[in-house]
C-alpha cells in the first residue's frame, strides 16, 4: 500500500580512456586473461558501460525503522510508491504493528518518508536543476483504479489535479528540495507494459548518470578482489554469507591491494552502493558481511512478528517476542541452519540497538541457560503512563521543523542502560547513578530512578504523533528542591543530552535538536514552547523566573536558600 524502494547504482571502474590506454600497462597484465580480453576486444563500450543497479526493497511498516539508518546511502536514488486510488487524506493504519503505533494520512506518511531521507542521508548536494541529493522520485500506482470511473478524455486531468495537490504539500516542507518535480502515475495491470514504468525505468537512469557518482573511476584491481567476493557468496544455501577481514586482507594483496587505506576505501565503496556490508566499530570491523539481504532476512525474522514466526506460534518464546522480549532459544528455531551465525548477527543488532541484552539477575551466580533481549520497537504501548507531580516540569527535546523519528527514542531508551551490570538492587538495573526501573520499559515510556532514596524520577515520553522527546520529572509531592535533588536531576539532564548525541550521530547527524520549556511567557497556553540552552547552569539565565519548577533541572548556587516544590 505505502512503500519505497532505494536504487543504489555503481560506476564502473575506471569507465574513461585512461582505462584503455591502463590496459596496456604492465601492471594490468596481473588482470585474469578473459577479462583483459573481454575489455580490450569485445564490445564492451569502455567509454559508456553498462550500468549496474541495485535495487532494495524495504517495505513501509514501522517495524523496518530501526534499521533503515543502517543502509540508506546518499548515492542513492529513492522511489516512493504512493497507492493513488485511496484519497491523500484517507488514513493507513500500520499493517505490522496496528493502528495504536502508527497511524496517518497518505499525506503525514509522505512527510514523514521524504523527512526521513532527508535526515539519515550523510551528503547532500544540490544537482543542476535545484533538486537536493539524494533525490526522491514520486511514484503514484493503482493508476487504474484511481481512473476506473473518469472518462478517457478526463485522464490526463485527473491526474494532474492529484499531482498538484500531492506536490503543493511537499513544497511546503523543508524536505520537499528532495522530491523531483516529475510525478508517475503507473497501472501495472495492463497486458503490455505501461508506457509510464518504461518512462520511469528510463528516468532512473537519466537521473543516475547525471550523479556526481556516476563514472567515478576505480582502480582495475578491484576488479579481481570483487569478482574473489562473488564467488565466496554463492547464492546457494551453504555459500558464504561473510568473512573475516583477515581473510578480506590476503584476498586484496593476492590482487596487488597492498594499502590499508585503499581497502577501506573498497569496503566503504562497495558498502554505499549495497553490495557488503563492514561496519567500522570494535566489536563489528572484524567482519565483513558478503551478502546484505541475508542480514536484512535476520532483522526481518526478529521484527516482523507475525509474518515470519510460523512454526514458533504458541510457544512461549513466541508469544514473549510478541511483547518485546525475545529469548534466544528462538533463534535457534528461527535460524536453522545459521545458528552458527548466531553471534555475528546477535552482535549487528546489539551494535545498533534493535536488540538490547537484559541483565542477569542480582545475586545469580549460575549462567543462564539462555540469554534474553529487549526488542525496543516490539515492546508494547504504555497504556497509562504516569502523571502526577512534576510534571509541569517537563523539558522537551524537539527536532527542528518537528521532525523527530521515533526510531531516535528508541535508541535513546536503550542507550541509556546499554551494558547494565546489577547491583543488587531489587527491581533495578544500574548504569552510573541511574537506573531504569524495572517493567518500567515500553515502545513510547520508559521511566528511570534518579533518587531512589528520595523517590525522585524521571520518565521519558514520545508518542508517535509528537515531534518532542519530554523527560517528565516525578517526584514525591513533600520534596524539597535542595542542592541533593536538583544535582541528580541536573547530572541526568546532562547524561540524557550526551548520550542523545551519540545516539543522533550514528542515526541521523543531520537532524538538529533543541531544547525547550514551557514559555513561562504564554501559561495558559500549554503548547507553546521556548527553546533553552540546556548547558547552562542557571535557570534564570534562560529567561526562567526565579521560583520556576524548571529549576528542579539546573544546579543551584551554594548561597541558594533550600525551596519546597511551586507549581
Amino acid at each position: 500500500m505505502y512503500n519505497y524502494i532505494l536504487l543504489k547504482h555503481q560506476p564502473s571502474p575506471s569507465s574513461s580512456k585512461e582505462a584503455l590506454s591502463y590496459l596496456k600497462t604492465e601492471e594490468s597484465m596481473e588482470l585474469p586473461p578473459d577479462v583483459l580480453t573481454h575489455l580490450t576486444e569485445s564490445s564492451y563500450d569502455i567509454e559508456n558501460p553498462p550500468a549496474r543497479l541495485a535495487v532494495w526493497d524495504f517495505g513501509g511498516q514501522s517495524v523496518y525503522y530501526n534499521t533503515h539508518h543502517t543502509f540508506l546511502s546518499s548515492r542513492a536514488i529513492y522511489i516512493l510508491a504512493i497507492d493513488m486510488s485511496l484519497a491523500l487524506t484517507d488514513r493507513l493504519d500500520d499493517q505490522w504493528h496496528g493502528a495504536e503505533h502508527f497511524s496517518g494520512t497518505i499525506l503525514d506518511f509522505t512527510h514523514y518518508w521524504i523527512d526521513a531521507i532527508h535526515t539519515y542521508a550523510q551528503q547532500q548536494n544540490m544537482s543542476e536543476d535545484g533538486v537536493m541529493f539524494p533525490r526522491i522520485i514520486i511514484a503514484c500506482t493503482h493508476k487504474d483504479k484511481y481512473l476506473e470511473n473518469v472518462p478517457k478524455e478526463k485522464h490526463e486531468e485527473e491526474i494532474n489535479a492529484y499531482f498538484d495537490k500531492l506536490r503543493q504539500y511537499i513544497q511546503q516542507k523543508r524536505s520537499g528540495v528532495h522530491v523531483d518535480p516529475r510525478f508517475f502515475a503507473i497501472d501495472n495491470t495492463c497486458q503490455d507494459e505501461d508506457q509510464e514504468i518504461s518512462d520511469l525505468r528510463r528516468y532512473v537512469m537519466k537521473i543516475a548518470e547525471s550523479q556526481k557518482s556516476w563514472g567515478e573511476k576505480n582502480p582495475i584491481r578491484w576488479i579481481r578482489l570483487e569478482e574473489d567476493l562473488q564467488l565466496r557468496r554463492a547464492p546457494e544455501k551453504r555459500g558464504k554469507r561473510w568473512i573475516r577481514y583477515e581473510e578480506l586482507q590476503n584476498l586484496a594483496l593476492k590482487v596487488g591491494m597492498q594499502d590499508a587505506i585503499e581497502l577501506k576505501s573498497f569496503l566503504q565503496f562497495h558498502h554505499d552502493i549495497g553490495d557488503l556490508m563492514h561496519f567500522q566499530t570494535d566489536d563489528l570491523s572484524d567482519t565483513v558481511i558478503l551478502n546484505p539481504s541475508w542480514l536484512i532476512d535476520a532483522f526481518r525474522s526478529i521484527i516482523a512478528v507475525d509474518k515470519h514466526h510460523v512454526k514458533a506460534k504458541g510457544t512461549p518464546y513466541w508469544s514473549a517476542l510478541k511483547r518485546g522480549i525475545l529469548d534466544e532459544r528462538l533463534l535457534d528455531e528461527l535460524w536453522g541452519d545459521d545458528i552458527e551465525l548466531k553471534p555475528i548477527l546477535i552482535g549487528v543488532m546489539v551494535q545498533f540497538n534493535i536488540l538490547l541484552q537484559q541483565d542477569i539477575k542480582p545475586g545469580t551466580t549460575e549462567k543462564p541457560i539462555s540469554r534474553q533481549f529487549y526488542v525496543p520497537s516490539l515492546l508494547q504501548i504504555c497504556k497509562n503512563p504516569e502523571c502526577g507531580v512534576g510534571s509541569e516540569g517537563t523539558l522537551f527535546i524537539q527536532g527542528k521543523e518537528n521532525f523527530m523519528p521515533h526510531v531516535l527514542f528508541n535508541r535513546l531508551t536503550v542507550k541509556l542502560v546499554q551494558n547494565d551490570t546489577s547491583t543488587g538492587r531489587k527491581g533495578l538495573r544500574r548504569r552510573g547513578d541511574f537506573f531504569l526501573i524495572k517493567n518500567e520499559l515500553y515502545y513510547d515510556y520508559a521511566v528511570y530512578a534518579i533518587d531512589p532514596r528520595r523517590g525522585a524520577r524521571c520518565a521519558l515520553r514520545k508518542s508517535t504523533k509528537s515531534s518532542c522527546i519530554e523527560l517528565i520529572p516525578l517526584y514525591p509531592s513533600t520534596t524539597k528542591f535542595d542542592r541533593t535533588i536538583r544535582g541528580a536531576y541536573a547530572k541526568w539532564k546532562n547524561h540524557v543530552s550526551m548520550q542523545i548525541q551519540q545516539v543522533k550521530q550514528t542515526v541521523c547527524p543531520h537532524l538538529q535538536l533543541k531544547w525547550c520549556v514551557r514559555d513561562p511567557r504564554k501559561p495558559k497556553i500549554r503548547e507553546e514552547l521556548m527553546a533553552i540552552d540546556p548547558k547552562v547552569t542557571d535557570h534564570t539565565a534562560c529567561g526562567l523566573p526565579e521560583d520556576s519548577v524548571y529549576r528542579l533541572w539546573f544546579m543551584p548556587d551554594s548561597n541558594e536558600k533550600v525551596s519546597h516544590v511551586n507549581i
